[in-house]
Order: C-alpha cells, then sequence, then structure tokens
C-alpha cells in the first residue's frame, strides 16, 4: 500500500516486500508464488486469502509472517520453510502452515532473540524448527509439529521455551 491506502497489485511477493517502507503491513492474497521472498525491513507480511510460497528468508529485526502455507526453498544452500539469520529480532511467526519434504521448517540461527513460533502447522521437515549457534531466545507455543523426523533441535546455549504444542513422528 502507498501513503493514500491505494491497494498496488503484483504478481510476486518479493516486490511489493522490497517497495514497501518499514513498519507497513503489506497483505498477500491466495496464489502460487514460487519465490523465495526476502525480508529486509521489519514488515508485516500477512496473508488476505491463503497464499502459498516456497520459503521466506528473513535478515532484518521485526519482521511478521502470518497466515501462508509455506513448501520450502533454498536459502543460503539449505533447504527450509522460513530462515531467520543470526542476530536479528522481535519476529513473529504465527497462523502457517509449513509443509515440508525434508530440510528445516523453521531454521532459526545464532543471536536470535525475542521470536515467536506459535499456532503454527509443521510437518513433513527433517527438523520442523532448528534453532543453532550458541545463543537467543524463542517461544515455540501452542503449534501443531507433527510428520518430522525431529520436532526441535536446539544448539548450544540457545533458550527455548516451548509449549502447549502438539507433537508426533513420522509414522504416527
Amino acid at each position: 500500500k502507498d501513503e493514500e491506502a491505494a491497494q498496488r497489485v503484483y504478481s510476486s511477493i518479493g516486490a511489493p516486500v522490497g517497495q514497501a517502507v518499514a513498519d507497513e503491513t503489506v497483505q498477500v492474497y491466495d496464489g502460487t508464488y514460487d519465490e523465495v521472498v526476502t525480508v529486509g525491513k521489519p514488515l508485516t507480511l500477512q496473508d488476505a486469502s491463503t497464499p502459498t510460497v516456497n520459503a521466506f528468508d528473513v535478515v532484518a529485526d521485526n519482521v511478521t509472517i502470518d497466515g501462508f502455507k509455506i513448501t520450502g526453498g533454498t536459502v543460503g544452500g539449505e533447504t527450509a520453510g522460513i530462515v531467520v539469520q543470526s542476530s536479528t529480532s522481535g519476529h513473529t511467526f504465527s497462523d502457517n502452515n509449513l509443509m515440508g519434504d525434508s530440510g528445516e521448517g523453521v531454521s532459526i540461527k545464532s543471536g536470535v532473540e525475542d521470536t515467536q513460533v506459535k499456532k503454527n502447522n509443521i510437518s513433513g521437515w527433517d527438523s520442523g524448527i532448528i534453532a543453532g549457534g550458541q545463543s537467543g531466545s524463542v517461544d515455540v507455543d501452542e503449534n501443531c509439529i507433527t510428520g518430522n523426523e525431529v520436532g526441535i533441535s536446539n544448539g548450544s546455549f540457545f533458550d527455548i521455551d516451548a509449549s502447549g504444542n502438539l507433537w508426533s513422528a513420522p509414522d504416527g
């Protein structure tokens, strides 16, 4: 949206993300977006009708991703749904369906702080959520983490607070 609140129509998610100003909300409508979206500024990406995207690469603080179907893509040489790059903070990932067949559903790098992963369905990954590196903090609440080889994998000295999640292995 621009300052007059006019809606613009795009055929990708990356274009409006690149043109948005910090702290803006980008609404994404139904469709299949065959792309890895890099989010390099504080933004809220919100579904307007359950869009499908390959992956998100989060490189800025204060990013919210809400209501997407995420199938997995290559981010920095790894297969993942959402990759949260090192030393960022203030993220919320909620109400997403992360449905993969390998890699990590949510990959959180070293030094990520004050991040919430909540009310998502995370299924079919090697690791549903992986938090790596030497330090960081993430809250993992009220997710359905099923059908992954590993539900949550935690690196050394990474603080994960997990509550109210539903867990199961790939074979039930």
